[in-house]
């Protein structure tokens, strides 16, 4: 039905441009190119609408539910109701939200006149202040109601309040829509046996297995009530996001909007205040009020439907819904959602103790995938792996008692690995790690003439960096180039060599322990710890010399016209998108980690430990319990003792493991839970974080938004102050910057530092830096302030005094006149007497004492007591007449 690239079907473009109203001026006319030119335009109609179609896919998954027995899974159906609300509030805000930059970057308005996004553009004030309008209207209304309610109910008058039996409020409209559809067999909709939905009434209830599935959901009064909350809280986010948009460009405040991008900083009090201004600013407030609207939705739809949908039903046909009815006649108040939803949800099950984490009986883990994944006949995936007759490569083993280096206990299997430990010291078998080094030696030496170096057989290192250019064309001219820089930097071969050897090295502190290859040391607690911390800060004095040197890379010797549109020139194309994904990484993990903590900290200390958020880590329990971990109950692979590989393992190459994973006197596999899950999640922080940092020291090394010319000053150059908006870190120089400070303070002077300064963490120096520089901003912003205003009443009075200057001249240039024209010697000294009585100083401001006859200056304009600064500015305006640029 519509053209895309064939010539068949209707133009989108002829479309568009033929849709025009009597209020629309040119219509829809050129949106066809915005759409097809700005990304940001077309990303934001696709999340307006994806968002706005996974919440309509919410309602319809509990009332025209899709699969098997959904309806009577109340746990899945809240699940899919709160998980499709909040991504559909989440992708609407981002269609808001690249809504304002295409307004900010790709909006044109000099090819946009009179059409319809220019005439919502003009009418911006009309609408933002009909939806104002609109909000506060149903913020007082609503919220009203509710109040008149709680009050009448605390004074004991019922009759009074606003409810089914009392004074109605019935939502007759939605009660219309309910009947319509429900009467639509037979009557709009003849053909049909029954309403689309049982929800919509016209029916009885269809229970499965004595529970209700789906019965007619009545509407009332309380409906009417928190329905209209669902409206004030939509509208007051449709309000901010909408104004973010259209107040994106330019505002009353800030006309040149536009100009400072998307996202820009308050300015603190100058312009009146511009915090919460930019459209940056609105999708933060409008992802508030979003959570607010979401939040109230699922709690409505939760306790309308355990009060109304969800239950039993007797052998009797009594049905008995979990919260007894009771939210006709409680919702109607505040009080009564905190007493009969909230406190009572939250009082059923105060343990919130599921054994879902310790014994997984599901589908999707276990034996039962294991036999929905095989074939018929066939034992399990362990026997389609080793369907051949490899078995007989490893029969007759070495045995245990084998003595090393002799043919006593030596067995004749080709497949010489063993595999597991010794049984008595616990450590790797010696033969293991013999035959492992002999595999290896034997791949180095495939390896060594594989690649050519001085000698003309291999592959070429260059060919095959070169030829590295993926299809899709998403890396550019892909690894060309590669050879050529990393050949002609040692930096680059240095830093490439460092986090090699840093990953390897931090990979030699977890296998010291989880495989340890000395006798005994699986015992000797004390050199593991000294081990394992060892090899852990050397890797990471290794990894983090990697990224200085490729930072020292990027400064001295990378070359933009050799690396044009490689992997590496894209990559610092794409710099702002890896360092705000890492660091939006970083706050969540930072964010949620840190909030575990404190939660289960404040739970602790009120006495309620059974509150605690503890989380077990079951994606790592499943694979220590696949390589034998038998402690956690999964019973997959080798921690199933009826498997195959089990039994297989037990008398072909696994002698010793199992006994030794599931042993505790030993360090091998460690026994995990939920603190092992906070503390890797807290781990996984602090990588993230330093990653963050390293990354973003080697990617704007040689330029940033605060310093575009940064590759100029090299590797390392001193902070240049507040200059630039200040380009310090600031550690060793807060702490000499406050010593100076209190040193030059005559307070501070009583007290005399007599010992050597203590070196400050970075966070106590964070600490007291921002004290003192808050302090020191609101102290410099007063002043700042107060002398903004001294200059500008100076100014004005200035302009005051010249106007009056000018008049007292003419009147002055008049009256000589007249005087030079009189005859009479008594009507010249009448003249000069009014001319006498004109102010001699017409100066306001007493800035200028001029000569009555001359009019020039008889005082220096220094001798006022202003400042320098203010005079220069008041000569340069041409305010101070008698003095010139050059006089300064």
């Amino acid at each position: 039905m519509y053209r895309t690239n064939w010539g068949i079907g209707h133009g989108l473009k002829d479309i568009l441009e033929a849709h025009k109203g009597p209020f629309t001026g040119q219509g829809h006319k050129g949106l066809y190119e915005i759409l097809t030119t700005s990304w940001h335009a077309q990303l934001s109609l696709n999340l307006a609408m994806l968002g706005s179609l996974t919440i309509v896919v919410a309602h319809h998954m509990y009332s025209m539910p899709p699969y098997p027995y959904l309806a009577t899974d109340y746990g899945t159906q809240l699940s899919l109701f709160t998980h499709h609300m909040w991504i559909g509030g989440f992708l609407i805000v981002g269609a808001a939200a690249h809504a304002a930059i295409f307004m900010v970057r790709d909006y044109d308005p000099t090819t946009r006149y009179n059409d319809l996004l220019d005439r919502v553009l003009r009418h911006r004030d009309a609408i933002i202040s009909h939806l104002n309008w609109a909000c506060i209207f149903l913020g007082f209304h609503s919220f009203g109601l509710y109040i008149h309610n709680d009050t009448m109910s605390a004074l004991g008058r019922p009759q009074d309040m606003f409810s089914d039996t009392a004074i109605q409020l019935q939502p007759v409209f939605a009660q219309w829509i309910q009947n319509t559809h429900a009467l639509a067999p037979g009557a709009t909709a003849p053909g049909a046996t029954a309403s689309t939905s049982l929800t919509w009434g016209g029916g009885d209830l269809v229970a499965v297995g004595g529970k209700v599935a789906l019965l007619p959901i009545p509407l009332g009064t309380a409906d009417f009530l928190v329905h209209h909350i669902h409206a004030f809280t939509i509208h007051v986010t449709v309000l901010i996001l909408l104004k973010g948009v259209l107040f994106a460009r330019s505002s009353r405040l800030i006309p040149d909007k536009a100009n400072l991008g998307f996202r820009f900083p308050c300015d603190g009090p100058g312009r009146g205040g511009t915090c919460q201004v930019s459209a940056w600013d609105h999708v933060f407030l409008g992802l508030f009020w979003m959570y607010n609207s979401i939040s109230v939705v699922i709690f409505h739809f939760s306790w309308k439907m355990q009060s109304d949908v969800w239950g039993s039903v007797s052998d009797q046909g009594v049905v008995t819904h979990i919260t007894g009815g009771n939210f006709a006649q409680s919702s109607i108040t505040i009080n009564g959602w905190l007493r009969d939803f909230l406190w009572a949800q939250a009082s059923q099950d105060p343990l919130h103790v599921r054994p879902i984490a310790h014994a997984i009986w599901d589908p999707h883990f276990g034996q039962p995938a294991v036999e929905a994944f095989t074939r018929g006949g066939a034992l399990g995936p362990v026997n389609i792996a080793y369907s051949g007759q490899w078995n007989l490569y490893a029969q007759n083993p070495d045995s245990s008692s084998h003595l090393f280096g002799t043919a006593e206990g030596a067995g004749t299997a080709i497949l010489t690995l063993l595999g597991g430990f010794h049984p008595q010291t616990q450590s790797l078998w010696l033969t293991d790690i013999a035959h492992h080094h002999l595999a290896i030696a034997f791949i180095f030496l495939v390896a060594g003439h594989m690649y050519r170096t001085n000698f003309g057989i291999g592959h070429s290192m260059k060919d095959l960096l070169d030829a590295h250019i993926p299809p899709g064309g998403r890396l550019g001219r892909g690894h060309k180039g590669l050879y050529d820089t990393i050949n002609n930097s040692l930096h680059f071969q240095l830093g490439l060599a460092l986090a090699s050897l840093g990953v390897i090295t931090s990979l030699v502190a977890q296998h010291m322990y989880s495989l340890p290859a000395y006798a005994f040391i699986a015992q000797d607690f004390t050199t593991q710890a000294a081990l394992y911390t060892h090899h852990q800060y050397i890797a990471g004095f290794i990894m983090t010399g990697a990224f200085a040197h490729g930072a020292i890379f990027f400064i001295r010797d990378y070359n933009p016209e050799q690396n044009e549109d490689n992997v590496l020139a894209r990559m610092l194309d794409h710099k702002e998108a890896i360092i705000s994904h890492l660091s939006w990484a970083s706050l969540f993990l930072g964010f949620h980690t840190l909030g575990l903590y404190v939660h289960n900290d404040v739970m602790l200390a009120f006495g309620t430990p059974e509150k605690q958020i503890l989380i077990e880590p079951i994606f790592a329990q499943w694979i220590q319990s696949a390589h034998g971990k038998t402690s956690y109950g999964f019973d997959v692979l080798l921690s199933s003792t009826t498997g195959p590989a089990f039994n297989a393992g037990r008398s072909i190459w696994l002698p010793g493991w199992l006994n030794a994973v599931n042993e505790n006197s030993n360090s091998l596999f460690l026994t995990i839970g939920p603190g092992d899950f906070l503390v890797h999640h807290a781990i996984a922080l602090g990588l993230h974080t330093t990653t963050l940092i390293l990354v973003k020291g080697a990617l704007d090394a040689r330029g940033s938004k605060l310093m575009p010319d940064k590759k100029d000053f090299g590797y390392s150059f001193p902070c240049d102050g507040p200059g630039r908006g200040g380009t310090s870190h600031y550690g060793k120089e807060l702490i000499e910057t406050l010593a100076w400070a209190h040193e030059r303070t005559p307070l501070a002077n009583l007290i005399r530092w007599r010992d050597k300064p203590v070196a400050l963490s970075i966070v106590q120096a964070r600490l007291v830096g921002l004290a003192h520089f808050s302090d020191s901003t609101c102290i410099m912003d007063t002043n700042r302030n107060s002398t903004i205003m001294a200059r500008k009443s100076l100014i004005q009075r200035e302009k005051k005094r010249q106007k009056l200057e000018q008049k007292y001249h003419s009147i002055r240039r008049s009256s000589k006149k007249e005087i030079s024209k009189v005859p009479s010697l008594s009507d010249k000294w009448e003249i000069y007497g009014k001319l006498q009585s004109l102010p001699r100083n017409s100066a306001p401001t007493r800035l200028h004492r001029r000569c009555f006859l001359t009019g020039r200056p008889r005082a220096n304009y220094r001798d006022f007591g202003l400042s320098g600064h203010i005079l220069r500015e008041m000569v340069h305006a041409c305010l101070l007449p008698g003095a010139t640029r050059s006089s300064w």
